[in-house]
């Protein structure tokens, strides 16, 4: 024999020696069915074959299978695939039987690989269930069974309460398609289903529950009232959870009846006991009885406590002379006699709480309402109410009398139309009403409250003055608004304002007077309007959006600016409007950015580090140079000015604007002032030519640095 045989013989020794063991197969009857080798290998001259009791179904070589030879009896219902697989179609009860795959060597050598049993089963269909009895069940009485029906073969059958199995009880017998419950009980409440299955299929029911009437729960006793007068009524109401509960009532472990003073009155889910009146012989204890078929139940015990009315309600105030709104406090005081009072406040038919200006306090005999401040709504009439759960009596009425000042102070206020101006003094809301008086261009009128001039549109009131002012009761109050044009003491047009870039910035402007003569009254500017402004390098109008943000009052502007970049540096205007007529104000924003990192997070380099002494050193030279030019023209200056000024003996303070294009000359301006003894400061701007031609007789344009150079001079 070959050794190649030898060894395949070898191999198929072993491969029948492990799978020898019986396989079974469920396959549906009419249907079809696979007996898997598993994808055995075998050398390419062996032969397959498929056998039963009844003969050989097919034969053929695994490496080529396309051509088989298969028994009449399985053709065209027969197939064998590459990896060994036999695939059987169209079954009939005639294929239930065992079936064995065989390996062949070329030498007759034969080996049994796998032996199969094949069972055909008819799928479970026509699931149902039903219950034999609807009536109402009780339980810890009554039993009920659970009818599963089901078409298919080797049908078995179990059974879910809400779709889990059924816990271990011994109430649930179970025969074959049958569940007995005996009793029934509060755990059964709920859907039943059943799973009819077999060895290919499996099908649950419908969903079926039964009538299941509840026994008696939570059965809960309570009164309208814990605390009762005698000759008072109360009522007892009992409530539980169950099905055709009845009740019953005991006072003391004796029956109560419907006789007077009891009323009992009864419901599917509760039942009322009304006392009336009632009596110190009514505190209990009390107790209801829920019963229906299933259980019975007690309530708790319920007590009930009798008191005294209340009575003697009186209501006192710490004064009674004039008040004023907003300053003075007033205590309310109630005292009552009763048990168990409870007290509660009115002003005018309102509750009043305890919160501020409101602030209550309360003891078991007594209530205090303090109102600090009192306000002019606050004249009364106010009430206390005392109250038990007996009767409920309200207090004397307290009424007071209030004064209070205007709102805030007086005010000076303009507006105009197509036709005049209008101002107006006005401070109102006042108790009694304020005395308001009105100058203006030489005219005075006063009346209550509120004065208002109409003034022609053509009339010259630049530089008038509106003078308010009012009296009440020796309180007085003024205001001044002078008509120019809107003026801003705080701002320079010439300012440069500085920025960082990444930060919020905000520009401002705030509105005043220009006047200062007024200092007994307060001046106020008129109101006006604002526009902001870029140039960019046109005039644009700035409207809040993105990065800018608008806010304005009568009297304050602000543009808001988000994230400064170096590209919001510029030119800025804000022009305000009144009624006679505009100021524009002007900002010059600079953005300082952002240092760049030492790279990788370091110290700065050998290189950099000499660049930057290099520029320091170079930096000093130009002062120095500055500073000479400076000092030689001062000095020539200084001597001129002590010819000309000999009894004057101070510094003096000299503006120094050099000009360095092509080798130029400096040009100064000398300024003394013989008041100041200080040291002087020198500022100096120089203008330094980026490169032109020497022969060049017009300079070109130049590059300008401005550089402030301060020096201490002293004598």
């Amino acid at each position: 024999m070959d050794c190649r045989l030898f060894l395949g013989f070898i191999a198929l020794t072993a491969v029948a020696a492990q799978q020898n063991p019986l396989v079974i197969v469920n396959g549906t009857l009419g249907g079809s069915v696979d007996f898997n080798l598993h994808d055995i290998t075998l050398p390419q001259n062996y032969q397959l074959s498929w056998t039963t009791e009844g003969g050989t179904i097919v034969i053929g070589r695994i490496s080529n299978n396309n051509n088989p030879s298969i028994s009449p009896a399985y053709v065209n219902r027969t197939q064998l695939f590459q990896n060994g697989t036999l695939k059987l179609e169209q079954l009939t009860r005639n294929d239930e039987r065992e079936y064995t795959a065989t390996e062949n060597s070329p030498d007759s050598f034969t080996a049994q690989v796998q032996n199969y049993r094949l069972n055909l089963y008819v799928p479970v269909t026509n699931v149902a269930l039903e219950v034999n009895n609807t009536e109402l069940l009780w339980p810890g009485r009554d039993s009920v069974s659970l009818d599963c029906s089901a078409d298919g073969s080797n049908v078995s059958y179990s059974w879910r309460l809400n779709g889990a199995p059924l816990p271990e009880d011994q109430r649930y017998n179970q025969n074959i398609n049958v569940l007995i419950i005996s009793p029934v009980s509060p755990k059964d409440n709920g859907s039943f289903t059943c799973i009819a299955s077999n060895p290919i299929s499996n099908v649950t029911s419908n969903a079926v529950s039964f009538n299941l009437a509840a026994i008696v729960s939570d059965v809960r006793l309570q009164a309208n009232s814990s605390e009762l007068w005698a000759g008072a009524s109360v009522l007892l109401q009992c409530s539980a959870q169950g099905t055709n509960v009845n009740f019953s009532w005991s006072l003391d472990g004796t029956e109560v009846t419907t006789k007077p003073p009891y009323l009992i009155s009864n419901s599917p889910s509760n039942s009322d006991l009304t006392i009336s009146p009632i009596s110190r012989n009514d505190t209990g204890p009390f107790m209801c009885t829920a019963t229906n078929l299933a259980n019975s139940l007690n309530s708790t015990e319920l007590y009930l406590k009798i008191n005294s009315i209340v009575s003697d309600v009186t209501l006192r105030a710490n004064t009674s002379g004039v008040l004023w709104a907003g300053v003075d406090s007033v205590l309310l005081q109630c005292s009552a006699q009763g048990t168990n009072v409870t007290f509660s406040w009115s002003l005018d038919g309102t509750k009043v709480i305890s919160n501020p200006p409101y602030f209550i306090s309360d003891s078991p005999s007594n209530s205090s309402l303090t109102i600090s401040p009192i306000s002019k709504k606050d004249t009364g009439p106010f009430i206390c109410t005392a109250t038990n759960m007996a009767n409920s009596v309200n207090s004397n009425e307290t009424s007071f009398d209030i004064n209070w000042y205007p709102d805030g102070e007086i005010k000076c206020l303009s507006s105009s139309n197509n036709e005049y101006f209008t101002f107006v003094c006005a401070w109102e809301n006042g108790h009694p009403p304020a005395n308001v008086t009105m100058t203006f261009n030489g005219t005075t009128e006063t009346k209550s409250n509120i004065v208002l001039k109409n003034v022609s549109l053509h009339a010259d009131i630049q530089g008038s003055d509106l003078n308010c002012s009012g009296n009440q009761l020796g309180r007085t109050s003024t205001c001044t608004m002078t008509l120019e044009p809107p003026y801003s003491s705080g701002h320079n047009n010439d300012t440069v304002t500085e920025a960082k870039e990444g930060e919020y910035y905000v520009l401002r402007v705030t509105l005043g007077s220009k006047s200062t003569s007024r200092s007994t009254r307060t001046t106020v500017p008129l109101p006006a309007t604002f526009v902001w402004y870029r140039y960019d390098p046109g005039k644009t109008e700035i409207k809040s959006g993105g990065k800018f943000i608008v806010n304005s009052t009568e009297h304050v502007s602000t543009l808001n600016i988000t994230d400064v970049t170096p590209a919001d540096a510029g030119k800025y205007e804000c022009t305000a409007t009144n009624l006679v007529g505009s100021q524009s104000f002007l900002f010059n924003l600079t953005v300082t950015t952002k240092a760049n990192p030492p790279p990788n997070g370091k110290g700065l380099s050998g290189g950099a580090i000499a660049g930057i002494v290099i520029g320091v050193l170079a930096g000093l030279t130009l002062i120095g140079i500055i500073v000479y030019f400076i000092l030689r023209k001062k000095k020539t200056h200084g001597d001129s000015s002590r010819l000309n000024n000999s009894d004057t003996g101070t510094d003096t303070v000299v503006y120094a604007e050099v000009k360095k294009a092509n080798g130029g000359t400096a040009e100064t301006t000398l300024t003394t002032n013989p008041s100041d003894t200080k040291d002087e400061v020198n500022y100096a701007a120089i203008n330094f030519q980026n490169k032109a031609p020497t022969t060049s007789p017009t300079p070109t344009p130049v590059e300008t640095v401005y550089s402030d150079v301060k020096h201490s001079i002293k004598t």
